[in-house]
This record gives structure tokens, sequence and C-alpha cells, in this order.
């Protein structure tokens, strides 16, 4: 699946299922946070789905030590969303970040490697340090919505030592399930930046 220069073959970057609900007037990820916090916009970039290309694709760069390949899929998704005004407006792009001792153990948050990728493609900058998860919260792989949400809601907070003046922030991680994660870190960065947001993730579960 690897390629020298692009990191996925031709057949393998066909293979992906793009969601294309950016091109949609209202998306399922976006109905993820009706009522549940205030967004912009918001999409994903492909389906995840098990023992598919993306699966596996996620699980080389969560697990596999595969950097490069997260960098990679941050350029291929903002390639495909350059073609739209996507990104019009977008002052700063913010990973989920994860908490230190976890970055320790893993060496690297996936979520800011595709960051990475997309800054590179559309000049915006990012920033892994605005955002910080402070505590160290369990696994919420069997986590309901609501369990998720509850797990999560008060482990985020805005650094106060960066000094950021960005008003409209792109909150970026690499799959959403619930949008229980994402919407903890929203609601974190508009309580503490006062900012509009938006919210981009590489893959979404059916």
């Amino acid at each position: 699946m690897a390629h020298q220069e692009e990191h996925l073959c031709i057949h393998c970057r066909l293979d992906l299922h793009r969601t294309n609900y950016h091109l949609l007037g209202s998306n399922p990820v976006e109905q993820h946070f009706y009522g549940r916090l205030k967004i912009e916009r918001a999409t994903s970039f492909l389906h995840f789905k098990t023992q598919s290309k993306t699966q596996h694709i996620m699980h080389s760069i969560k697990y596999e030590g595969n950097k490069e390949l997260g960098i990679f899929m941050g350029v291929m998704c903002a390639r495909d969303l350059l073609k739209t005004d996507f990104f019009e407006g977008i002052d700063l792009l913010v990973p989920v970040p994860m908490h230190a001792a976890k970055i320790k153990k893993r060496g690297y948050n996936q979520a800011a490697l595709i960051a990475e990728g997309i800054s590179r493609v559309t000049g915006r900058p990012f920033s892994e340090n605005l955002l910080v998860k402070n505590e160290n919260t369990e696994s919420q792989t069997k986590m309901n919505r609501l369990d998720r949400f509850e797990n999560v809601r008060a482990s985020f907070s805005v650094n106060n030592v960066h000094d950021s003046s960005a008003e409209h922030i792109l909150l970026i991680d690499d799959v959403i399930t619930t949008g229980s994660t994402l919407e903890a870190c929203g609601l974190a960065l508009q309580d503490g930046m006062n900012c509009r947001l938006s919210i981009l993730t590489l893959a979404a579960t059916d």
C-alpha cells in the first residue's frame, strides 16, 4: 500500500470511499452537533468502515508509527476541499489534543499530523499547544454518546499562555464517531477564545 513518494499507490487512492459531505447543504457530520455546539461548517473526508482501506490507513497512522502517512492524508484531504470554499475565513487549525502521557507513549498525536498536512496545502497555521487535554481519560471505544461526553467534557482547556487572536478556528481530528470529544473541545475553545468554530475529520463512522 505504501508508495516511496506519495505513501499510497494509485489503486489505494482510487479505492478510498470519499464522503463528499462538504458538497451537501446539510451533512451527517454537521448534524452531530445540532443543539450541542454552534459551528460554521463541518465535514469528514472519508467513510470509516470495518476492514476498509480507510480503517487500515487509520490503524497504520495511529498504531504503527506511520507519521508521514498521517501528514499525506491531511494533504489529500485539503486538496480535495480546496476545490470549494471550505477553508474560507479560517484563521487557525487546531488538532484535538492528546494527554501528555499518551503522547509520550505513542510519540505523536495523529490529529496533529493530519493538521500539519492540511496546513501545508492551505497555508493556514496550526497550533498543537492552544488546546490542552488536562486529564488522561479512559478509552471511549465501547461507550455510548452520553457516556463519551461525560468522560471528556471537563478534560479540555485553552492554554492561556498561548497568544492567539484567531477568530475562526478549524478543529481537526482523525475520526468522528459520536462527536463527543469534538463537542467538548469545541466548547472549551469557544469558552476560552470566544471564536467561531468549524470542524474537519479525516474520517467518519457510518
